[in-house]
């Protein structure tokens, strides 16, 4: 599975719930949350959508990286010129500190991603430790009623 799935199901929510308080709140800053929330899904679901596309065979993939990661700046600074020439009601205090927060998820899901799988690998290898401490006091029982 992709980890920008992941992202963008992080920064989905993250807008969905930020905006939906603030309108819950009637403040007249949620379009701003919104649009920023904007700025930052759909560049993210366009890299995802080239993340899964089928490598060709003998291909490394990384031409297909490189056009994503290109086509996501793109698309980012075409919605940012969208958004700040036609929206005058913009609060763009709110509107940066939004999208500073969903580009932090860009990097904060992929190291809880990486430190969980971290620590599920000392787990399993803790688990198996025990398991040879345990079949090898196992083993060894069964050596001494044998030789005794």
């Amino acid at each position: 599975k992709s980890p920008f799935v992941r992202i963008l199901l992080v920064q989905s929510a993250v807008t969905t719930l930020i905006t939906s308080c603030l309108l819950l709140m009637a403040e007249d800053g949620a379009l701003s949350v919104f649009l920023a929330g904007v700025s930052c899904i759909l560049p993210t679901l366009f890299v995802t959508l080239m993340s899964l596309r089928p490598t060709p065979f003998g291909k490394s993939g990384i031409g297909q990286v490189l056009k994503g990661e290109v086509g996501k700046f793109l698309l980012t600074a075409a919605l940012l010129t969208v958004i700040f020439t036609q929206y005058d009601t913009l609060k763009v205090v709110l509107f940066f500190c939004m999208f500073i927060v969903l580009q932090l998820c860009q990097i904060l899901v992929p190291l809880v991603d990486a430190r969980r799988l971290i620590s599920g690998e000392i787990s399993r290898k803790r688990g198996f430790r025990r398991f040879e401490n345990g079949l090898a006091g196992f083993a060894n029982r069964i050596y001494t009623a044998v030789v005794s």
